[in-house]
């Protein structure tokens, strides 16, 4: 975890959990356990500033709640799930976010962009734009590259795991 101070606003920044102290992350949902340990940190580092935000992205879930003291922000992955998460969470999104965070006030906008490339898709067909289609035609055909790809990779990683079992000394 680290953090930045910006006018009356201070952005904790952390993936969520570090690979010394925790062997669980914060949770998507805060919880009493989340609370008190983001607060310790808060005390320890003596964070006064009005406005306290807490910035994540370890679960690559959007989500956003708000304590007495700080605001709590999930972010999405930018990066297609990979085969792992479709696996073991169903289909994910990705995309991305942006704020606007005025230095002294807390009239922060916040809009999240998620990538659908196939609506885009369907969309530029029916405007008749060539460039705009191949454009994301590419795009959709690495997407769908790099998923295969993984899911092949998983699959590997599987029979690897089977082999060791089966060729037990």
């Amino acid at each position: 975890m680290e953090h930045f101070t910006y006018g009356n606003h201070t952005f904790i920044l952390t993936h969520g959990k570090d690979s010394k102290y925790m062997n669980r992350g914060l949770p998507f949902e805060l919880n009493p356990t989340a609370i008190n340990f983001i607060n310790d940190y808060i005390e320890h580092y003596e964070i006064k500033t009005k406005y306290i935000h807490l910035e994540k992205g370890d679960l690559h879930r959007v989500g956003y709640s708000r304590t007495k003291k700080f605001d709590y922000r999930n972010y999405m992955s930018f990066a297609p799930p990979s085969a792992w998460v479709q696996h073991n969470f169903g289909d994910c999104y990705s995309g991305y976010s942006i704020q606007v965070v005025p230095k002294w006030n807390d009239e922060i906008s916040h809009t999240d962009y998620f990538f659908e490339l196939n609506k885009k898709y369907y969309t530029a067909a029916r405007l008749g734009n060539p460039d705009l289609l191949t454009q994301l035609s590419t795009c959709i055909t690495i997407y769908r590259e790099e998923l295969a790809k993984r899911h092949t990779q998983k699959l590997k990683d599987a029979d690897n795991d089977l082999g060791q079992l089966i060729n037990v000394d």
